[in-house]
């Protein structure tokens, strides 16, 4: 009686090896590199809001800056925000970040304190800012959750911020568009 074995004869055998690797390879492996290896953008530039372009939602315009500074160098970030104050007065904060999850500390004394992680999106396209705000507010302290989504618009040309905050009053939600200077 003849033994039956599931090896091929001679030749046959290095080139179904190779096939099982290439397809192996192409589901399992290709896809990470593609992912990762993905050409991440590059916010850095002085962006000035369009208004007619954003949509506030019913308080937005208060937190929406006129104008931001952003320096991508690496992993590093560093985003400068001008914005109306109180009482009318521009003001501007300088904050420092990492691109890479770690938590990063900024405050203002007697105004406010954050953390902050940003995370690029799964796409590359953009990041994700995640931070937890400690403000004073009416004689006690208020967190605020705020989740910010920095990517360009489908030309490329614009800066969007999709913002969400949350805090013990509701969650609200803005987009800010900005063109570059």
């Amino acid at each position: 009686m003849k033994k039956i074995t599931n090896q091929h004869p001679g030749p046959m055998r290095p080139i179904l090896v190779i096939t099982v690797m290439f397809v192996l390879f192409s589901v399992v492996y290709l896809p990470c590199f593609s992912a990762s290896g993905a050409k991440k953008p590059n916010f850095s530039g002085t962006w000035v809001l369009n208004e007619s372009r954003s949509d506030f939602g019913e308080y937005g315009r208060y937190w929406a800056p006129n104008k931001l500074i952003i320096v991508q160098k690496g992993k590093k970030l560093t985003i400068e925000r001008y914005a109306p104050g109180p009482s009318g007065e521009e003001t501007s904060f300088k904050a420092k970040y990492t691109m890479d999850g770690k938590e990063c500390e900024n405050s203002v004394p007697d105004q406010f304190k954050s953390i902050t992680r940003i995370n690029w999106l799964e796409d590359n396209k953009g990041f994700k800012s995640d931070s937890k705000i400690n403000m004073p507010f009416q004689g006690q302290e208020m967190e605020i959750q705020s989740i910010e989504i920095y990517k360009f618009d489908e030309e490329g040309k614009s800066l969007v911020i999709e913002s969400t905050a949350i805090n013990e009053y509701g969650e609200f939600k803005v987009t800010f568009v900005l063109d570059k200077e």
